[in-house]
Protein backbone atom coordinates (compact mmCIF):
# COMPACT_ATOMS: atom_id res chain seq x y z
CA UNK A 1 0.00 0.00 0.00
CA UNK A 2 1.60 3.33 -1.03
CA UNK A 3 2.47 5.77 1.73
CA UNK A 4 1.57 9.48 1.36
CA UNK A 5 4.46 11.69 2.51
CA UNK A 6 4.42 15.53 2.77
CA UNK A 7 7.70 17.47 2.51
CA UNK A 8 8.48 20.66 4.40
CA UNK A 9 8.22 22.60 1.15
CA UNK A 10 4.54 21.64 0.94
CA UNK A 11 4.72 18.97 -1.78
CA UNK A 12 2.92 15.65 -1.11
CA UNK A 13 4.15 12.35 -2.54
CA UNK A 14 3.07 8.72 -2.64
CA UNK A 15 5.93 6.36 -1.79
CA UNK A 16 5.90 2.71 -2.72
CA UNK A 17 6.20 0.06 -0.07
CA UNK A 18 9.84 -0.60 -0.91
CA UNK A 19 10.75 2.95 0.23
CA UNK A 20 9.11 2.59 3.64
CA UNK A 21 11.51 3.48 6.43
CA UNK A 22 14.05 5.03 4.07
CA UNK A 23 15.27 8.59 3.51
CA UNK A 24 15.12 10.06 0.04
CA UNK A 25 15.57 13.51 -1.48
CA UNK A 26 12.49 15.52 -2.33
CA UNK A 27 12.15 15.83 -6.10
CA UNK A 28 10.82 19.39 -5.68
CA UNK A 29 13.24 21.03 -3.23
CA UNK A 30 15.98 18.32 -3.00
CA UNK A 31 15.76 18.29 0.80
CA UNK A 32 16.07 14.95 2.66
CA UNK A 33 12.68 13.34 3.19
CA UNK A 34 12.10 10.43 5.61
CA UNK A 35 9.58 7.79 4.55
CA UNK A 36 7.73 6.36 7.57
CA UNK A 37 8.16 2.56 7.89
CA UNK A 38 5.29 0.14 7.54
CA UNK A 39 6.92 -2.36 9.84
CA UNK A 40 9.93 -2.04 12.12
CA UNK A 41 12.91 -1.58 9.85
CA UNK A 42 15.45 -4.49 9.92
CA UNK A 43 18.96 -3.76 11.13
CA UNK A 44 20.48 -4.63 7.77
CA UNK A 45 18.72 -1.74 6.14
CA UNK A 46 20.52 0.81 8.33
CA UNK A 47 23.94 -0.56 7.32
CA UNK A 48 23.27 -1.00 3.58
CA UNK A 49 23.06 1.71 0.97
CA UNK A 50 19.81 3.44 0.30
CA UNK A 51 17.73 1.99 -2.54
CA UNK A 52 15.49 4.54 -4.13
CA UNK A 53 13.60 1.87 -5.97
CA UNK A 54 11.23 3.24 -8.52
CA UNK A 55 12.40 6.85 -8.39
CA UNK A 56 10.55 7.59 -11.57
CA UNK A 57 7.29 6.57 -9.96
CA UNK A 58 8.05 8.82 -7.01
CA UNK A 59 8.67 11.71 -9.37
CA UNK A 60 5.42 10.97 -11.21
CA UNK A 61 3.50 10.95 -7.94
CA UNK A 62 5.16 14.24 -6.98
CA UNK A 63 4.11 15.75 -10.26
CA UNK A 64 0.52 14.60 -9.75
CA UNK A 65 0.37 16.12 -6.24
CA UNK A 66 -1.26 19.58 -5.98
CA UNK A 67 1.00 22.64 -5.67
CA UNK A 68 0.35 24.31 -2.26
CA UNK A 69 1.73 27.62 -3.60
CA UNK A 70 -0.21 27.47 -6.83
CA UNK A 71 -2.86 29.91 -5.62
CA UNK A 72 -0.31 32.55 -4.66
CA UNK A 73 1.44 32.63 -8.01
CA UNK A 74 4.89 32.02 -6.50
CA UNK A 75 5.15 28.28 -6.80
CA UNK A 76 7.95 26.50 -8.70
CA UNK A 77 5.60 25.76 -11.58
CA UNK A 78 5.02 29.48 -12.13
CA UNK A 79 8.72 30.25 -12.28
CA UNK A 80 8.97 28.74 -15.76
CA UNK A 81 5.50 29.82 -16.82
CA UNK A 82 5.74 32.22 -19.82
CA UNK A 83 2.64 34.09 -18.71
CA UNK A 84 4.14 34.70 -15.26
CA UNK A 85 7.44 35.91 -16.69
CA UNK A 86 5.52 38.22 -19.01
CA UNK A 87 3.60 39.70 -16.10
CA UNK A 88 6.86 40.20 -14.17
CA UNK A 89 8.48 42.02 -17.07
CA UNK A 90 5.32 44.10 -17.57
CA UNK A 91 5.29 45.14 -13.87
CA UNK A 92 8.97 46.10 -14.02
CA UNK A 93 8.32 48.18 -17.12
CA UNK A 94 5.38 49.91 -15.41
CA UNK A 95 7.54 50.69 -12.34
CA UNK A 96 10.21 52.25 -14.52
CA UNK A 97 7.67 54.35 -16.37
CA UNK A 98 6.14 55.55 -13.08
CA UNK A 99 9.57 56.52 -11.70
CA UNK A 100 10.44 58.30 -14.94
CA UNK A 101 7.13 60.17 -14.88
CA UNK A 102 7.75 61.23 -11.26
CA UNK A 103 11.22 62.55 -12.13
CA UNK A 104 9.86 64.49 -15.09
CA UNK A 105 7.01 65.95 -13.02
CA UNK A 106 9.36 66.95 -10.18
CA UNK A 107 11.75 68.64 -12.61
CA UNK A 108 8.88 70.56 -14.18
CA UNK A 109 7.71 71.78 -10.75
CA UNK A 110 11.24 72.94 -9.82
CA UNK A 111 11.60 74.81 -13.12
CA UNK A 112 8.21 76.45 -12.60
CA UNK A 113 9.18 77.63 -9.11
CA UNK A 114 12.50 79.03 -10.37
CA UNK A 115 10.73 80.84 -13.19
CA UNK A 116 8.24 82.41 -10.75
CA UNK A 117 11.06 83.58 -8.43
CA UNK A 118 13.07 85.08 -11.28
CA UNK A 119 9.97 86.78 -12.68
CA UNK A 120 9.12 88.34 -9.32
CA UNK A 121 12.68 89.58 -8.81
CA UNK A 122 13.19 90.97 -12.30
CA UNK A 123 9.66 92.31 -12.53
CA UNK A 124 9.94 94.08 -9.15
CA UNK A 125 13.19 95.74 -10.17
CA UNK A 126 11.74 96.92 -13.50
CA UNK A 127 8.47 98.28 -12.11
CA UNK A 128 10.06 100.19 -9.24
CA UNK A 129 9.85 103.87 -10.15
CA UNK A 130 13.16 105.66 -10.00
CA UNK A 131 13.03 109.05 -8.44
CA UNK A 132 14.96 111.73 -10.18
CA UNK A 133 17.28 113.62 -7.84
CA UNK A 134 15.94 117.05 -7.11
CA UNK A 135 18.62 119.67 -7.06
CA UNK A 136 18.30 121.82 -3.98
CA UNK A 137 19.18 125.41 -4.56
CA UNK A 138 21.44 127.00 -1.98
CA UNK A 139 20.03 130.11 -0.33
CA UNK A 140 23.16 132.02 -1.37
CA UNK A 141 22.72 131.04 -5.01
CA UNK A 142 19.10 132.17 -5.33
CA UNK A 143 18.81 134.11 -8.57
CA UNK A 144 17.94 137.71 -8.10
CA UNK A 145 14.66 138.84 -9.54
CA UNK A 146 15.22 141.87 -11.70
CA UNK A 147 13.31 144.92 -10.59
CA UNK A 148 10.43 145.82 -12.77
CA UNK A 149 11.10 148.97 -14.64
CA UNK A 150 8.40 151.52 -14.69
CA UNK A 151 6.82 151.99 -18.08
CA UNK A 152 7.92 155.10 -19.75
CA UNK A 153 5.28 157.70 -20.27
CA UNK A 154 4.18 158.11 -23.79
CA UNK A 155 5.29 161.21 -25.52
CA UNK A 156 2.27 163.46 -25.47
CA UNK A 157 3.81 166.14 -27.59
CA UNK A 158 5.54 169.42 -26.84
CA UNK A 159 2.76 170.63 -24.57
CA UNK A 160 3.06 167.70 -22.17
CA UNK A 161 5.84 169.27 -20.04
CA UNK A 162 3.82 172.38 -19.47
CA UNK A 163 0.88 170.64 -17.80
CA UNK A 164 0.59 170.71 -14.03
CA UNK A 165 3.96 172.34 -13.10
CA UNK A 166 2.72 173.20 -9.63
CA UNK A 167 1.89 169.57 -8.81
CA UNK A 168 5.37 168.39 -9.82
CA UNK A 169 7.03 171.02 -7.64
CA UNK A 170 4.91 170.12 -4.63
CA UNK A 171 5.82 166.41 -4.99
CA UNK A 172 9.53 167.24 -5.16
CA UNK A 173 9.32 169.38 -2.06
CA UNK A 174 7.49 166.67 -0.12
CA UNK A 175 10.10 164.04 -1.04
CA UNK A 176 12.95 166.32 0.12
CA UNK A 177 11.26 166.91 3.46
CA UNK A 178 10.71 163.17 3.93
CA UNK A 179 14.40 162.48 3.28
CA UNK A 180 15.40 165.14 5.80
CA UNK A 181 13.15 163.65 8.45
CA UNK A 182 14.47 160.07 8.01
CA UNK A 183 17.85 159.56 9.72
CA UNK A 184 20.44 157.99 7.48
CA UNK A 185 21.96 155.78 10.18
CA UNK A 186 19.30 154.82 12.70
CA UNK A 187 20.68 154.39 16.22
CA UNK A 188 21.06 150.78 17.38
CA UNK A 189 18.28 149.40 19.46
CA UNK A 190 19.14 149.17 23.12
CA UNK A 191 18.19 145.95 24.86
CA UNK A 192 16.43 146.26 28.17
CA UNK A 193 18.56 145.49 31.16
CA UNK A 194 18.14 141.94 32.39
CA UNK A 195 15.86 141.72 35.34
CA UNK A 196 16.76 139.37 38.17
CA UNK A 197 14.90 136.10 37.70
CA UNK A 198 11.95 135.52 39.87
CA UNK A 199 11.90 132.50 42.18
CA UNK A 200 11.05 129.33 40.25
CA UNK A 201 8.62 127.98 42.83
CA UNK A 202 11.32 126.22 44.89
CA UNK A 203 10.64 125.85 48.59
CA UNK A 204 13.02 124.28 51.13
CA UNK A 205 12.17 123.24 54.66
CA UNK A 206 14.82 123.46 57.44
CA UNK A 207 14.97 121.54 60.71
CA UNK A 208 17.36 120.49 63.52
CA UNK A 209 19.53 123.61 63.39
CA UNK A 210 22.38 123.64 65.94
CA UNK A 211 25.21 126.08 66.73
CA UNK A 212 27.97 124.66 68.98
CA UNK A 213 31.33 126.11 69.99
CA UNK A 214 34.25 123.86 69.01
CA UNK A 215 37.86 123.99 70.20
CA UNK A 216 40.24 123.94 67.23
CA UNK A 217 44.05 124.25 67.08
CA UNK A 218 43.56 127.78 65.80
CA UNK A 219 41.18 128.66 68.61
CA UNK A 220 37.48 128.45 69.41
CA UNK A 221 35.15 128.39 66.40
CA UNK A 222 31.43 127.97 65.93
CA UNK A 223 30.22 124.78 64.24
CA UNK A 224 26.83 124.92 62.54
CA UNK A 225 24.54 122.11 61.31
CA UNK A 226 21.06 122.04 59.79
CA UNK A 227 18.87 119.50 57.95
CA UNK A 228 17.13 120.54 54.71
CA UNK A 229 14.54 119.07 52.34
CA UNK A 230 12.96 120.35 49.11
CA UNK A 231 9.23 120.61 49.75
CA UNK A 232 8.46 121.92 46.23
CA UNK A 233 10.49 121.98 43.05
CA UNK A 234 13.68 120.09 42.27
CA UNK A 235 17.30 121.13 42.94
CA UNK A 236 19.69 121.98 40.12
CA UNK A 237 22.83 119.84 40.59
CA UNK A 238 24.97 122.37 38.70
CA UNK A 239 23.72 125.45 40.59
CA UNK A 240 25.37 126.99 43.65
CA UNK A 241 23.02 127.76 46.52
CA UNK A 242 23.89 130.01 49.49
CA UNK A 243 23.66 128.75 53.05
CA UNK A 244 23.30 131.94 55.10
CA UNK A 245 24.08 132.14 58.84
CA UNK A 246 22.91 135.34 60.54
CA UNK A 247 24.20 136.58 63.91
CA UNK A 248 22.28 138.41 66.57
CA UNK A 249 23.52 141.83 65.42
CA UNK A 250 22.48 141.20 61.77
CA UNK A 251 25.85 140.06 60.40
CA UNK A 252 25.50 137.45 57.63
CA UNK A 253 27.93 134.72 56.59
CA UNK A 254 27.06 132.98 53.26
CA UNK A 255 28.52 129.60 52.31
CA UNK A 256 28.09 128.43 48.64
CA UNK A 257 26.99 124.80 48.44
CA UNK A 258 25.33 122.23 46.17
CA UNK A 259 22.01 120.79 47.30
CA UNK A 260 20.20 117.53 46.74
CA UNK A 261 16.59 116.62 47.40
CA UNK A 262 17.40 116.32 51.09
CA UNK A 263 20.49 116.30 53.26
CA UNK A 264 22.46 117.96 56.09
CA UNK A 265 24.66 121.07 55.91
CA UNK A 266 27.66 121.28 58.29
CA UNK A 267 30.49 123.83 58.49
CA UNK A 268 32.82 125.73 60.85
CA UNK A 269 32.93 129.54 60.88
CA UNK A 270 36.15 130.69 62.63
CA UNK A 271 35.21 134.39 62.66
CA UNK A 272 32.10 133.78 64.77
CA UNK A 273 32.09 133.27 68.53
CA UNK A 274 29.39 132.19 70.96
CA UNK A 275 28.86 135.79 72.01
CA UNK A 276 27.72 136.62 68.46
CA UNK A 277 24.51 134.65 69.01
CA UNK A 278 21.69 133.96 68.88
CA UNK A 279 22.11 132.52 65.37
CA UNK A 280 19.58 131.98 62.62
CA UNK A 281 19.95 130.29 59.22
CA UNK A 282 18.20 130.16 55.85
CA UNK A 283 18.96 129.25 52.20
CA UNK A 284 19.07 131.64 49.23
CA UNK A 285 19.71 131.31 45.50
CA UNK A 286 22.50 133.11 43.64
CA UNK A 287 20.32 136.18 43.11
CA UNK A 288 19.64 136.52 46.85
CA UNK A 289 16.05 135.27 46.78
CA UNK A 290 15.12 133.32 49.88
CA UNK A 291 14.17 129.69 49.30
CA UNK A 292 13.43 128.88 52.95
CA UNK A 293 12.27 130.53 56.12
CA UNK A 294 14.70 131.54 58.89
CA UNK A 295 15.32 128.82 61.47
CA UNK A 296 16.71 129.62 64.94
CA UNK A 297 19.75 127.47 65.74
CA UNK A 298 19.97 125.88 69.16
CA UNK A 299 23.14 126.14 71.24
Amino acid sequence: MPVVVTCRCGQSFRAIDELAGKQVNCPSCAQPLAIPPLTPAPSAIADGPLDLGDASGLEQSAALAPDPLGGTGFGPSHATNPAFSGRLQQSEGMDRSVVLAMWIGGGAVVLLILAMVLTSLLGGSDTTPTRQPVAEADPDETPEVPAKSKPKAKNAGPNATKTKPAAARSDAGASEKAQQKKPRNPPPKTRPESQPPEPSGISIGLSAGTALAQSLPTGTAMGFSVDYEFTSGQPDPAADYLWVIQTGDGQKVARPTHLQSRGTLQDFVPQLRPENGPFQTHIEDQQGARLSESLPMRR
